[in-house]
């Protein structure tokens, strides 16, 4: 199975028995945290076949705590440089960014 990166935003922020609540129904492999502007989200890492299927859970989850509801679903599917290396079998930051500017790796010569 593969951990899918998420968060689901929550109508309210939960109460302390609502949060002990969420970890009960499942959410263990969940953080509830806050924005600046207000909005409170369930931040997750939940292992599944597809991300539809962790969305599904995530939610199922949810809406047994009684007035809490998920309002919305999204993820931060960006990647930085160091990440991306790390992934890429142990290749540098400066290797990728050498690969990325054409300054690494074969040069193909157009055929006349």
């Amino acid at each position: 199975m593969i951990t899918w990166d998420f968060h689901v935003a929550l109508n309210r922020a939960p109460t302390g028995e609502e949060l002990e609540a969420l970890f009960e129904a499942g959410l263990d492999d969940c953080t509830v945290s806050g924005d600046k502007d207000g909005s409170i989200y369930v931040l997750c890492d939940r292992e599944a076949d597809s991300m539809l299927d962790a969305i599904a859970s995530v939610i199922a989850d949810i809406k047994t705590v009684p007035g809490l509801w998920p309002i919305a679903v999204g993820e931060d599917d960006g990647v930085t440089l160091g990440d991306a290396a790390r992934r890429h079998g142990g290749r540098t930051q400066a290797s990728l960014r050498q690969l990325a500017a054409g300054q690494r790796g074969p040069v193909f010569a157009a055929i006349a």
